[in-house]
Protein backbone atom coordinates (compact mmCIF):
# COMPACT_ATOMS: atom_id res chain seq x y z
CA UNK A 1 0.00 0.00 0.00
CA UNK A 2 2.81 2.40 0.83
CA UNK A 3 4.39 1.73 -2.54
CA UNK A 4 1.17 2.68 -4.30
CA UNK A 5 0.91 5.89 -2.28
CA UNK A 6 4.50 6.77 -3.18
CA UNK A 7 3.89 6.12 -6.86
CA UNK A 8 0.75 8.22 -6.72
CA UNK A 9 2.69 11.10 -5.17
CA UNK A 10 5.42 10.89 -7.82
CA UNK A 11 2.80 10.68 -10.54
CA UNK A 12 0.96 13.73 -9.20
CA UNK A 13 4.22 15.66 -8.92
CA UNK A 14 5.07 15.11 -12.57
CA UNK A 15 1.47 15.88 -13.56
CA UNK A 16 1.63 19.17 -11.68
CA UNK A 17 4.92 20.04 -13.36
CA UNK A 18 3.43 19.24 -16.77
CA UNK A 19 0.37 21.37 -16.03
CA UNK A 20 2.58 24.29 -14.95
CA UNK A 21 4.65 23.96 -18.13
CA UNK A 22 1.54 23.95 -20.28
CA UNK A 23 0.18 26.98 -18.44
CA UNK A 24 3.44 28.82 -19.17
CA UNK A 25 3.17 27.79 -22.83
CA UNK A 26 -0.31 29.30 -23.05
CA UNK A 27 0.93 32.49 -21.40
CA UNK A 28 3.60 32.70 -24.09
CA UNK A 29 0.87 32.29 -26.69
CA UNK A 30 -0.78 35.42 -25.29
CA UNK A 31 2.37 37.33 -26.15
CA UNK A 32 2.21 36.16 -29.74
CA UNK A 33 -1.45 37.21 -30.01
CA UNK A 34 -0.73 40.78 -28.89
CA UNK A 35 0.12 41.75 -32.48
CA UNK A 36 -2.68 39.79 -34.16
CA UNK A 37 -5.90 41.25 -35.51
CA UNK A 38 -9.11 41.42 -33.46
CA UNK A 39 -10.64 38.32 -34.98
CA UNK A 40 -7.63 36.16 -34.17
CA UNK A 41 -7.54 37.47 -30.60
CA UNK A 42 -11.23 36.68 -30.13
CA UNK A 43 -10.79 33.22 -31.63
CA UNK A 44 -7.95 32.54 -29.20
CA UNK A 45 -10.08 33.65 -26.24
CA UNK A 46 -12.96 31.53 -27.52
CA UNK A 47 -10.66 28.49 -27.70
CA UNK A 48 -9.57 28.96 -24.10
CA UNK A 49 -13.21 29.19 -23.04
CA UNK A 50 -14.12 26.16 -25.14
CA UNK A 51 -11.42 24.06 -23.46
CA UNK A 52 -12.62 25.24 -20.06
CA UNK A 53 -9.35 26.85 -19.01
CA UNK A 54 -10.16 30.54 -19.42
CA UNK A 55 -10.46 30.96 -15.64
CA UNK A 56 -6.71 30.35 -15.40
CA UNK A 57 -5.96 33.32 -17.64
CA UNK A 58 -8.47 36.00 -16.66
CA UNK A 59 -5.87 38.75 -16.39
CA UNK A 60 -4.39 37.98 -19.80
CA UNK A 61 -7.84 37.68 -21.41
CA UNK A 62 -8.89 41.02 -19.92
CA UNK A 63 -5.74 42.58 -21.37
CA UNK A 64 -6.52 41.25 -24.85
CA UNK A 65 -10.13 42.42 -24.60
CA UNK A 66 -8.92 45.83 -23.53
CA UNK A 67 -6.68 45.96 -26.61
CA UNK A 68 -9.62 45.02 -28.82
CA UNK A 69 -11.82 47.67 -27.21
CA UNK A 70 -9.12 50.34 -27.58
CA UNK A 71 -8.62 49.46 -31.23
CA UNK A 72 -12.37 49.98 -31.83
CA UNK A 73 -12.23 53.33 -30.05
CA UNK A 74 -9.23 54.41 -32.13
CA UNK A 75 -10.94 53.29 -35.35
CA UNK A 76 -14.10 55.28 -34.64
CA UNK A 77 -12.07 58.32 -33.63
CA UNK A 78 -10.24 58.26 -36.95
CA UNK A 79 -13.51 57.91 -38.88
CA UNK A 80 -15.24 60.79 -37.11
Amino acid sequence: MLCNATNLWESNGSTIQLAQKQKQDVKMMFQSYMNQDRRQKLNFIYSLQHFGISYLFQQEINHLLEQIYNSFVEDTTIIH
